[in-house]
C-alpha cells in the first residue's frame, strides 16, 4: 500500500504543497485509469449492470446473479464473441485472452467476495453469485463505478436488497487510522481531503 497522508502533512503551508497535492493527484489518476482497463474492474461493471438490468425487469432477488443467464451471456455480448462448440464453457477474447467459467467465478470470489448458490427456478437448478454489499461497494469505488452503483440503490427498495444482505456477515474495513497511521479527520481538518491516502493493490 502507498501511503500520501503523511507526505502530504509534512508539506502543508510549504511553497511546494500545491505542487505535491497536484502530483499525488496524478499518480491517483494514472493507477484509476489502468484499473479501470483490467479483468477485475470489467466484472464488477457485469455484476453491477447485471443487478440493474434485473431491478429493470423486476426479477431482483437480493445481491445475487445467474452465472449463466446473468454473468455468462452478459460477457459473451460484451466482448461480441461466441461459445466454442466443443468447449462451451470457454471464451477466446481479444481483450482478455482465454476466459473461462472457472476463471470467472474464482475473481468473482477474490474481488467481491461471492457465494454460489444452487435455487430451483421454473423447476430447473441454477447456480447463482451471492455477492457482498461492502466488497461489491469497494470494487465499485475502486475501478470508478461508484457512481452507476449509488443509481442501483438509489432505484432498489431496501428488501429487495435484505433477502440477501446480513446472509454472510459483511467484511469489515480497518479504522483509518490503523490503515494509515494518521487519522483522515486531521486530514480534513487540513483541506486535503480530495487526495485519496491509501492505494489498495
Amino acid at each position: 500500500r502507498e501511503l500520501y497522508f503523511p507526505l502530504l502533512l509534512t508539506a502543508y503551508g510549504t511553497s511546494y504543497y500545491d505542487e505535491i497535492v497536484n502530483f499525488v493527484r496524478e499518480i491517483i489518476e494514472e493507477r484509476r485509469r489502468q484499473r479501470q482497463g483490467t479483468f477485475e474492474a470489467f466484472l464488477t461493471e457485469i455484476v453491477i449492470d447485471g443487478l440493474i438490468k434485473r431491478k429493470q425487469s423486476q426479477e431482483l432477488d437480493g445481491l445475487s446473479l445467474s452465472i449463466d443467464e446473468d454473468i455468462w451471456a452478459a460477457i459473451k455480448e460484451r466482448l461480441g464473441v461466441v461459445d466454442s462448440p466443443t468447449r462451451p464453457w470457454v471464451l477466446e477474447t481479444d481483450e482478455f485472452g482465454t476466459i473461462t467459467k472457472q476463471k470467472v467465478g474464482r475473481r468473482l470470489r477474490e474481488i467481491l467476495n461471492s457465494r454460489v448458490e444452487v435455487r430451483k427456478v421454473d423447476g430447473r437448478s441454477k447456480r447463482f453469485h451471492i455477492f457482498d454489499r461492502w466488497r461489491l461497494e469497494k470494487a465499485a469505488k475502486k475501478y470508478g463505478l461508484s457512481e452507476k452503483l449509488e443509481t442501483f440503490y438509489v432505484s432498489t427498495d431496501s428488501t429487495d436488497l435484505g433477502k440477501t444482505i446480513g446472509s454472510e456477515k459483511p467484511s469489515q474495513e480497518p479504522p483509518e487510522a490503523e490503515k494509515t497511521g494518521v487519522s483522515e479527520t486531521y486530514i480534513r481538518e487540513k483541506n486535503v481531503e480530495s487526495v485519496e491516502s491509501v492505494t489498495y493493490k
